[in-house]
Protein backbone atom coordinates (compact mmCIF):
# COMPACT_ATOMS: atom_id res chain seq x y z
CA UNK A 1 0.00 0.00 0.00
CA UNK A 2 1.25 3.41 -0.83
CA UNK A 3 1.87 5.86 2.03
CA UNK A 4 2.03 3.17 4.71
CA UNK A 5 5.24 2.05 6.27
CA UNK A 6 5.25 -1.49 7.61
CA UNK A 7 5.82 -1.80 11.34
CA UNK A 8 8.95 -3.82 11.90
CA UNK A 9 9.51 -3.17 15.61
CA UNK A 10 7.07 -2.46 18.41
CA UNK A 11 7.63 -1.32 21.96
CA UNK A 12 6.43 -4.13 24.20
CA UNK A 13 6.97 -2.20 27.45
CA UNK A 14 3.84 -1.82 29.55
CA UNK A 15 2.21 1.61 29.65
CA UNK A 16 2.26 1.62 33.45
CA UNK A 17 5.39 0.35 35.15
CA UNK A 18 4.02 0.62 38.67
CA UNK A 19 1.08 -0.51 40.74
CA UNK A 20 -0.68 2.15 42.74
CA UNK A 21 -3.89 3.45 44.11
CA UNK A 22 -5.67 6.16 46.00
CA UNK A 23 -7.65 5.81 49.21
CA UNK A 24 -10.11 8.42 50.45
CA UNK A 25 -10.58 9.10 54.13
CA UNK A 26 -13.89 7.95 55.58
CA UNK A 27 -16.35 10.59 56.67
CA UNK A 28 -17.72 13.67 54.98
CA UNK A 29 -15.56 16.01 57.03
CA UNK A 30 -12.34 14.06 56.66
CA UNK A 31 -11.02 15.40 53.41
CA UNK A 32 -7.67 14.48 51.91
CA UNK A 33 -6.46 11.04 51.06
CA UNK A 34 -3.69 8.52 50.66
CA UNK A 35 -1.81 7.48 47.54
CA UNK A 36 0.56 4.57 47.15
CA UNK A 37 2.84 3.42 44.36
CA UNK A 38 4.88 0.26 44.13
CA UNK A 39 7.61 0.18 41.49
CA UNK A 40 11.15 -1.11 41.38
CA UNK A 41 13.31 1.57 42.96
CA UNK A 42 10.40 3.96 43.47
CA UNK A 43 7.82 2.77 46.01
CA UNK A 44 6.10 5.24 48.30
CA UNK A 45 3.08 6.28 50.29
CA UNK A 46 1.82 9.84 50.25
CA UNK A 47 -0.94 11.37 52.30
CA UNK A 48 -2.55 14.74 52.38
CA UNK A 49 -4.37 17.19 50.20
CA UNK A 50 -3.47 16.74 46.54
CA UNK A 51 -5.87 19.31 45.11
CA UNK A 52 -7.96 21.01 47.77
CA UNK A 53 -10.87 23.02 46.44
CA UNK A 54 -10.53 26.81 46.60
CA UNK A 55 -12.63 27.17 49.78
CA UNK A 56 -10.66 24.48 51.63
CA UNK A 57 -7.33 25.90 50.48
CA UNK A 58 -8.29 29.38 51.68
CA UNK A 59 -9.50 28.05 55.05
CA UNK A 60 -6.31 26.01 55.53
CA UNK A 61 -4.21 29.08 54.76
CA UNK A 62 -6.27 31.28 57.06
CA UNK A 63 -5.98 28.72 59.86
CA UNK A 64 -2.21 28.52 59.38
CA UNK A 65 -2.05 32.31 59.43
CA UNK A 66 -4.07 32.38 62.68
CA UNK A 67 -2.22 29.51 64.40
CA UNK A 68 0.44 27.47 62.62
CA UNK A 69 1.70 25.91 65.88
CA UNK A 70 -0.33 22.67 65.69
CA UNK A 71 0.89 21.99 62.15
CA UNK A 72 4.47 22.98 62.96
CA UNK A 73 4.47 20.70 66.02
CA UNK A 74 3.56 17.74 63.83
CA UNK A 75 5.96 18.60 61.00
CA UNK A 76 8.84 19.28 63.39
CA UNK A 77 8.27 16.20 65.58
CA UNK A 78 11.53 14.24 65.44
CA UNK A 79 10.05 10.85 64.57
CA UNK A 80 7.55 12.32 62.10
CA UNK A 81 10.28 14.32 60.37
CA UNK A 82 12.63 11.31 60.28
CA UNK A 83 9.96 9.17 58.63
CA UNK A 84 8.29 11.68 56.29
CA UNK A 85 10.85 14.45 55.88
CA UNK A 86 9.52 17.89 55.03
CA UNK A 87 6.06 18.97 53.92
CA UNK A 88 5.78 18.64 50.15
CA UNK A 89 3.50 19.89 47.40
CA UNK A 90 3.18 22.62 44.82
CA UNK A 91 3.59 26.19 46.07
CA UNK A 92 2.96 29.68 44.79
CA UNK A 93 6.14 31.64 44.10
CA UNK A 94 5.50 34.56 46.46
CA UNK A 95 2.43 35.05 48.61
CA UNK A 96 -1.13 33.98 47.79
CA UNK A 97 -3.69 36.71 47.24
CA UNK A 98 -4.73 38.23 50.57
CA UNK A 99 -1.53 37.27 52.44
CA UNK A 100 1.55 39.40 53.00
CA UNK A 101 4.96 38.28 51.73
CA UNK A 102 6.50 38.96 55.14
CA UNK A 103 3.94 36.84 57.03
CA UNK A 104 5.74 34.78 59.69
CA UNK A 105 4.01 31.64 58.37
CA UNK A 106 4.42 32.35 54.65
CA UNK A 107 6.58 29.22 54.29
CA UNK A 108 3.44 27.13 54.99
CA UNK A 109 0.84 29.50 53.51
CA UNK A 110 2.50 29.33 50.06
CA UNK A 111 1.53 25.66 49.65
CA UNK A 112 -1.24 24.73 47.21
CA UNK A 113 -0.91 21.05 48.14
CA UNK A 114 -0.14 19.69 51.59
CA UNK A 115 1.57 16.30 51.31
CA UNK A 116 3.73 14.00 53.39
CA UNK A 117 5.61 11.15 51.71
CA UNK A 118 7.68 8.15 52.66
CA UNK A 119 9.82 6.15 50.24
CA UNK A 120 10.25 2.39 50.68
CA UNK A 121 13.30 0.46 49.54
CA UNK A 122 12.84 -2.54 47.28
CA UNK A 123 13.98 -4.75 50.16
CA UNK A 124 11.21 -3.35 52.40
CA UNK A 125 8.58 -3.87 49.71
CA UNK A 126 9.68 -7.46 49.16
CA UNK A 127 9.90 -8.29 52.87
CA UNK A 128 7.35 -10.55 54.55
CA UNK A 129 6.23 -7.76 56.87
CA UNK A 130 5.69 -5.07 54.24
CA UNK A 131 1.97 -4.88 54.97
CA UNK A 132 2.79 -3.99 58.58
CA UNK A 133 5.35 -1.39 57.42
CA UNK A 134 2.75 0.10 55.08
CA UNK A 135 0.13 0.23 57.86
CA UNK A 136 2.70 1.81 60.18
CA UNK A 137 3.31 4.54 57.62
CA UNK A 138 -0.37 5.22 57.10
CA UNK A 139 -0.97 5.40 60.86
CA UNK A 140 2.04 7.71 61.18
CA UNK A 141 0.19 10.26 59.03
CA UNK A 142 -2.69 10.55 61.51
CA UNK A 143 -1.26 13.47 63.54
CA UNK A 144 -0.92 15.44 60.29
CA UNK A 145 -4.47 14.57 59.23
CA UNK A 146 -5.80 15.41 62.71
CA UNK A 147 -4.42 18.96 62.47
CA UNK A 148 -5.65 19.46 58.94
CA UNK A 149 -9.11 18.12 59.84
CA UNK A 150 -9.26 20.52 62.78
CA UNK A 151 -8.32 23.37 60.44
CA UNK A 152 -11.08 22.40 58.01
CA UNK A 153 -13.83 21.81 60.58
CA UNK A 154 -13.49 24.93 62.75
CA UNK A 155 -13.76 28.59 61.96
CA UNK A 156 -11.03 31.09 62.78
CA UNK A 157 -12.52 31.51 66.27
CA UNK A 158 -12.25 27.79 66.99
CA UNK A 159 -16.00 27.20 66.66
CA UNK A 160 -17.04 23.98 64.95
CA UNK A 161 -18.34 24.30 61.40
CA UNK A 162 -20.10 20.96 61.74
CA UNK A 163 -23.16 22.16 63.62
Amino acid sequence: MQGFKPITETNKAPYKTYWGGHLERLGENRRGGYHFELAPGNSSITGGFFGPNAADLLLIRQQIDADADPLRQVLENTSFKKYFGQLQGNQVKTAPKGFKKDNKNIDLIRYKQFLVTHQFSDAEVLSRNFVEKLAEGLLGMLPFFDVMTAYLTTDLNGISLLD
